[in-house]
């Protein structure tokens, strides 16, 4: 009698016992957040009138030989700095540079922008020569206004 009751108690604890363990998963997700770097520059005269297709240049260092003064322009450099990147200024004036791969560092840098008039494979610079003045660093969006005639 004590086996009847006994074999089925320790086959009991002993189904129970394989029930409670279970295999227990971790699963871990890590999500990378991209910021975005951009820079956005509305090509424009005095007067607020927009100038599509002028092509706004980038450049490491200033495009600018001497400052401008209250009395006179800026000089510009001959030859221009090397251009890092380029963009065309759409149909509300407005030249978009994604710089998602080019600004990947969390110092800021400094960057020179420009608006010219393209003349086949030469630029034309017109006053007042004004050179917009960024800096940026990785997650930087930056948005101003650039002045032509």
């Amino acid at each position: 009698m004590i086996k009847k009751i006994f074999i089925p108690f320790i086959v009991s604890i002993f189904a129970f016992a394989l029930i409670s363990c279970k295999k227990t998963e971790t699963t871990t997700t890590t999500t990378t957040i991209q910021s975005e770097t951009w820079v956005k520059l509305t090509v424009h005269t005095s007067n607020d009138v927009v100038r599509p297709n002028y092509t706004v240049l980038m450049f490491e260092t200033t495009a600018h030989q001497t400052p401008p003064t209250n009395t006179s322009p800026p000089v510009p450099k001959n030859p221009l700095p090397t251009i890092v990147r380029t963009a065309v200024s759409n149909s509300q004036g407005i030249a978009h540079f994604d710089l998602n791969d080019l600004v990947t560092s969390s110092t800021p840098k400094t960057y020179y922008f420009i608006a010219v008039q393209q003349d086949g494979s030469s630029y034309i610079w017109e006053l007042p020569y004004m050179q917009v003045e960024a800096n940026l660093k990785r997650g930087t969006m930056f948005m101003s206004s650039i002045f032509v005639r």
